[in-house]
C-alpha cells in the first residue's frame, strides 16, 4: 500500500525509471462521473483514492470500493467569488481610464457645442461635400460680414453654390450654433460687439486692455477712447467686464464691486468712462492674470490689446508676450473652452507674431492696428492735401497729428523724407532757403520755424532719416533766438521745446538752446526749478539738466547760508523766522519745498542737540534750546509734529539696531554690514547711528575672528578624517 502510495505522488516528476516500479495504466482509479464534482477536475487535497483490497488483484470482475469525492466546493466556490469580484472591479477601473482618456483628448465640446454639416457643391459635375461647420466657425471669425447672410432656419443646412471664377466664395450660414441659448448663425438684428474692426456676435464681451508703461500718452489715450465706443454701443441687454493690466492685473473698478459682468446700461456705461478717466499707465506688460479672470467669466468673445513690449516679473528680462513665465499662450491652451480671443496687436510690430499666434490658437481674430490706421500712400496723400490749404490753426492741429502718424516706426525711411520735403519746400516758399538769409524775402517769424521743427522732431524722434535736415533748422531756431529783443518770446519758445514729447530728436533739440535757458533762468531764478522738474521727467539725457541744476543749487546754498549766517550769530529765532516766511511766501512749489526741507533739519538739528544736551545733564542748555524753538515757531504745530517724528525715528533706529544685535553670529558679515550701514545713512541723528557706526568700525576684528574659528573647524574635521 505505502510503495503504491508513494509511486503515485512522485509520478509525472523526472526520476530514474529504476527507481520506481510500474503502475497499472488506470491507477489512480477513475473516479465515476456522477459523483465528480467541480474541484477533483482541479487538484487533489487529500490522500490518493484506493481500492478496497488488494489494487493488484487479476480478478476483472472483483468490485472495487471507491471513497467518497472530497468535498472542495465551499473553498473553491470562495475562491471563484473571490476570482470573478476582481475581475470586475479590473474591468470598472480601465473603463474608467479609457473614459478619462478620452476626455482629455477628444476633440468634442461638452459644454453645449454641436457640430452639424454644410454641403459645398463646386460645379454640376463635381460631388457634394460635405464640410464640418467647426470650419464655417473659422471662416465666420476671419469675415465677420459673412454673418449678416446666415439663415434663420435652426435645422436645414441649404447647399451653396460656389463660383470657381469668385476670389472668395460668399457662403451662407444655416442653423449654425455655439453654446446652448447663445445662437451665432442667426444675426439678423442679432446681439454683436465691435473692436477695432473686428465685430464679434454674442451677449457677453470681456475686453483686456495694456495700460503698461510704454502705453503711455497718445496710445493709450487712443486705445481707451476705442474701448468707450465699443461700450457706449452695446445695447442695454448685453453685458460687459473690462479689465486693465501692467505688472498685475487691474479689474473694472479696481475689483471692489462684484466681479460678474455688468448690463450695459447707460448708467453703467456713465460708471466705466468715469473710472476709466482716473487710471492711467505704467508698470510692465504681464496680461496673465487678466486672461485668467477673462476666461473663467465664459463670454462669447474676448476682445484683447496689447502693444506686446513684455518684462518678465521675475527676472526683470525682456520677453514676448507669449513666451515668458506663465505665458498667455498655455493659459489659453488650459482653460478647456473655445471662447474666441480676438487679438489687437497695437502699434508695434514686435506684437504681431505673438498676438497672431493667440488669435489662432483660440479661433479669433487677429488684426495689426498702426499709430493711424492708415498706410504710407494714404498718409502722404494727406499731407500733399494738407500743403494745399491756407495756414491757419486748424491746419495746424492736423500738421501736428500727421506728424506723429509718419513718426511711427511702422512708416519707411522714404516715407518720412517725403513728408519732410514737402514741409520744407511749403516752408521755403514762403521765406526763402532755410539757413541762407535773403533780403528780399520775409523773415519768418519765429512761431512758424518752430512749429517746422517741431513737424520734423515729431516725424523722425529717433534721428534714423532726418538727423541732418533737423540739425539745420535747430541751428536757424537757435541763431534767431539770439537775435529776438523779446525776451517773452524767447521764454515762450524755450518752454514750448521743453514739453515736446522726449525723444533723442527732442533732446537734441534741447541741447542747442540750453545757453538760453541759462540766461532765462539768471533772469527769472524762481522759474528755474519748474524748468529743471520738466527737463528732468521728459529729457533726462539733456545738457540743460546740468544747466538748470547749477541755478537750482545756488539757490539752495543761498537760503542755507543765509540760516547758517544768523545760526553762527546765535539767532536761532531769527533763522527759523525767516526760513518759514520764505516757505509761506514763496509761489514756486519747488523753491517752497526746498524751503521747507532746510527748515526741518535745522529743526531736528536743534533737537538732536537738545536731547544730547539732557544726556550730558546740561539743563541750561537743554531749556535755552527749547525756548528758542518756541519762540521761533510762535506756537506753530509743527514743532510738536516734528518733536514725534524725531522721538518716531529714534524708536525706529533702536529697534533695527537690536535686530542687528540678535542676528546669527554666523549670519554674514557682510549682511551684519549692509544693515549698520542703513541705520547710519536713514537715521543719522539718532543716539541708535552712532552705536551702529561704532559696530561698524569692530567688524574688521568680528571678521578676522570668524575667519580664525572656521578654519580651526576645518583643521578639525580633517584630522576626524585622517583617524
Amino acid at each position: 500500500m505505502a510503495p503504491a502510495r508513494k509511486r503515485w505522488l512522485t509520478d509525472g516528476l523526472d526520476l530514474d525509471s529504476n527507481s520506481r516500479d510500474p503502475l497499472p495504466l488506470d491507477y489512480p482509479p477513475q473516479i465515476p462521473g456522477a459523483c465528480r464534482s467541480a474541484a477533483d477536475s482541479v487538484v487533489y487535497r487529500g490522500p490518493p483514492p484506493v481500492a478496497d483490497g488488494d489494487s493488484r488483484s487479476d480478478d476483472p470482475d472483483r468490485p472495487r470500493a471507491f471513497p467518497i469525492p472530497l468535498d472542495l466546493s465551499p473553498r473553491r466556490r470562495e475562491f471563484e467569488s473571490r476570482e470573478k469580484s476582481a475581475w470586475v472591479g479590473s474591468i470598472i477601473v480601465h473603463a474608467a481610464i479609457v473614459l478619462l482618456i478620452a476626455f482629455l483628448i477628444a476633440p468634442a465640446d461638452f459644454s453645449g457645442y454641436t457640430t452639424q454639416t454644410l454641403v459645398m457643391t463646386l460645379s454640376e459635375e463635381q460631388p457634394e461635400i460635405p464640410i464640418p461647420m467647426m470650419l464655417v466657425d473659422d471662416v465666420a471669425s476671419e469675415d465677420s460680414s459673412l454673418l449678416a447672410e446666415v439663415e434663420e432656419d435652426p435645422e436645414i443646412v441649404k447647399p451653396v453654390e460656389v463660383s470657381l471664377d469668385v476670389a472668395r466664395p460668399v457662403i451662407k450660414l444655416a442653423g449654425m450654433k455655439t453654446k446652448s441659448g447663445k445662437s451665432v448663425g442667426n444675426v439678423s438684428g442679432g446681439a454683436r460687439g465691435s473692436f477695432f474692426g473686428i465685430e464679434a456676435v454674442g451677449q457677453d464681451f470681456v475686453y483686456i486692455v495694456d495700460r503698461s508703461g510704454s502705453m503711455n500718452g497718445v496710445r493709450y489715450r487712443r486705445a481707451i477712447d476705442e474701448l468707450t465706443r465699443s461700450i457706449r454701443e452695446l445695447r442695454e441687454d448685453q453685458r460687459f467686464f473690462v479689465l486693465l493690466f501692467s505688472s498685475s492685473s487691474t479689474p473694472m473698478f479696481n475689483g471692489v464691486q462684484s466681479m460678474d459682468m455688468m448690463q450695459a446700461t447707460a448708467e453703467n456705461k456713465e460708471r466705466l468712462e468715469d473710472w476709466l478717466a482716473t487710471i492711467g499707465t505704467g508698470g510692465g506688460t504681464n496680461p496673465n492674470s487678466s486672461l485668467r479672470t477673462a476666461l473663467r467669466m465664459n463670454p462669447n468673445a474676448v476682445f484683447m490689446l496689447s502693444d506686446g513690449e513684455f518684462t518678465e516679473t521675475k527676472s526683470g528680462k525682456r520677453g514676448t508676450l507669449l513666451k515668458a513665465g506663465g505665458d498667455a499662450l498655455s493659459i489659453a491652451q488650459a482653460s478647456g473652452t473655445s471662447i474666441p480671443i480676438h487679438a489687437i496687436a497695437f502699434e508695434d510690430p514686435r506684437s504681431c507674431k505673438n498676438m497672431k499666434e493667440l488669435a489662432e490658437l483660440t479661433g479669433g481674430e487677429y488684426r495689426f492696428v498702426n499709430s493711424s490706421g492708415k498706410t504710407q500712400r494714404e498718409l502722404l496723400a494727406d499731407a500733399r492735401a494738407l500743403m494745399a490749404e491756407p495756414k491757419s490753426k486748424s491746419r495746424m492741429r492736423r500738421q501736428g497729428q500727421l506728424s506723429h502718424q509718419i513718426g511711427s516706426i511702422q512708416v519707411s525711411e522714404k516715407a518720412k523724407q517725403t513728408y519732410a520735403d514737402l514741409l520744407v519746400d511749403d516752408f521755403e516758399d514762403a521765406y526763402g532757403k532755410i539757413g541762407e538769409p535773403d533780403a528780399a524775402a520775409p523773415v519768418p517769424p519765429l512761431s512758424e520755424l518752430l512749429e517746422l521743427l517741431e513737424a520734423l522732431v515729431s516725424s523722425d524722434p529717433r534721428r534714423i532719416a532726418l538727423a541732418p535736415l533737423q540739425d539745420k533748422v535747430a541751428g536757424e531756431l537757435s541763431r534767431r533766438l539770439h537775435e529776438v529783443a523779446d525776451t517773452a518770446e524767447v521764454e515762450s519758445a524755450c518752454d514750448a521745446i521743453i514739453r515736446w514729447r522726449g525723444s533723442r530728436a527732442a533732446t537734441s533739440v534741447l541741447d542747442r538752446v540750453a545757453d538760453h535757458l541759462a540766461t532765462l533762468n539768471h533772469d527769472e531764478p524762481s522759474k528755474a526749478f519748474t524748468r529743471l522738474r520738466l527737463i528732468k521727467r521728459l529729457h533726462p539725457q539733456s545738457k540743460a539738466v546740468d544747466v538748470c541744476q547749477t541755478l537750482c543749487d545756488r539757490i539752495r546754498d543761498q537760503i542755507v547760508q543765509q540760516s547758517n549766517q544768523l545760526l553762527q550769530r546765535g539767532d536761532l529765532v531769527a533763522a527759523i523766522r525767516m526760513l518759514r516766511t520764505t516757505s509761506s511766501g514763496e509761489f514756486d512749489p519747488t523753491v517752497r519745498s526746498l524751503t521747507y526741507q532746510t527748515l526741518r533739519d535745522l529743526t531736528m538739528k536743534q533737537l538732536a542737540a537738545a536731547r544730547d544736551a539732557s544726556l550730558s545733564h546740561n539743563r541750561e542748555l537743554k531749556d535755552s534750546i527749547n525756548a528758542q524753538l518756541q519762540k521761533g515757531f510762535e506756537n506753530d504745530p509743527l514743532l510738536d509734529q516734528w518733536r514725534k517724528e524725531r522721538v518716531s525715528r529714534e524708536l525706529n533706529a533702536r529697534r533695527m539696531l537690536l535686530q542687528v544685535g540678535n542676528n546669527h553670529r554666523y549670519a554674514g558679515i557682510k549682511q551684519k554690514r549692509q544693515q549698520l550701514q542703513a541705520i547710519i545713512d536713514r537715521y543719522p541723528e539718532a543716539i541708535a547711528a552712532t552705536q551702529a557706526q561704532a559696530q561698524l568700525d569692530q567688524l574688521p576684528r568680528w571678521e578676522a575672528a570668524v575667519e580664525q574659528e572656521e578654519s580651526e573647524l576645518i583643521r578639525m574635521m580633517d584630522d576626524t578624517r585622517r583617524r
